[in-house]
């Protein structure tokens, strides 16, 4: 049903399974976690502690007409990731 993906900014989704239709309208929202995919190369090669990877957990509303993902600018820096860019939404 969800595939795994890597995000331009060098995250990670996770195979959800765990997915809810709040209302009559379609709106869907999955239990994510997004991992920084550097840290985890870094854990595979032994550079780094298992522990050490910077991950963060959260349930994400669905967009299915989206065509990029928007995180928090706290969760961002929270999983040591850089901007490639910002937009004004709308």
């Amino acid at each position: 049903m969800f595939r795994n993906s890597r995000l331009k900014a060098g995250l990670k989704t996770l195979n959800n399974l765990d997915y809810r239709v709040l209302s009559e309208m379609g709106e869907v929202r999955v239990k994510v976690k997004l991992t920084n995919a550097m840290d985890e190369a870094l854990a595979r090669r032994g550079k780094i502690k298992e522990e050490e990877i910077r991950n963060y957990e959260a349930d994400a509303l669905v967009d299915t007409s989206a065509v990029s993902s928007v995180i928090p600018a706290q969760v961002m820096g929270n999983l040591g990731l850089l901007s490639s860019g910002q937009r004004v939404a709308q």
